[in-house]
């Protein structure tokens, strides 16, 4: 955080993490390896989560703004992992919100981005990696200087 509170908003800047949040924790309780670009994603640096946009459409990128932020996404990760099993579909890792039926996620084994609309078969592949995914995006608000 940075300056004191106004009008009950902060202004704040990411950091980097001194000593990355161990997300393996998640891949042990899958027993699968984590998809390096996801876990890169999430351990580089602490954040409030970003509104971006990607093709005229806003999302919100995830961060974590602290150690307990990791352990819920690890929580919530797990649950949607246990949801892919059980209907029988690949492994993805989400890292993006659309809306309340609507995610961004990447395929674990391809790393290819995709949007996955909730209780629906099959996501649909936006873009082939992170990467590329993530330098198409631009802020959705602007930037203080």
């Amino acid at each position: 955080i940075v300056g004191a509170p106004e009008n009950g908003r902060c202004a704040w800047r990411p950091v980097p993490m001194q000593t990355p949040v161990d997300l393996q924790r998640l891949g042990h309780a899958l027993d699968v390896p984590l998809h390096p670009a996801w876990l890169t994603l999430f351990t580089c640096r602490w954040s409030a989560s970003l509104p971006l946009l990607y093709n005229d459409g806003e999302f919100e990128l995830l961060q974590l703004w602290n150690t307990q932020d990791a352990d819920n996404l690890i929580a919530n990760q797990i649950g949607h992992a246990l949801e892919k099993r059980r209907v029988h579909q690949p492994l993805t890792l989400f890292f993006g919100l659309v809306d309340d039926h609507r995610l961004l996620s990447l395929d674990n084994q391809t790393g290819a981005v995709q949007l996955e609309t909730l209780g629906t078969f099959g996501p649909e592949e936006v873009t082939p990696d992170l990467v590329t995914f993530l330098s198409a995006c631009q802020p959705a608000l602007p930037l203080a200087t």
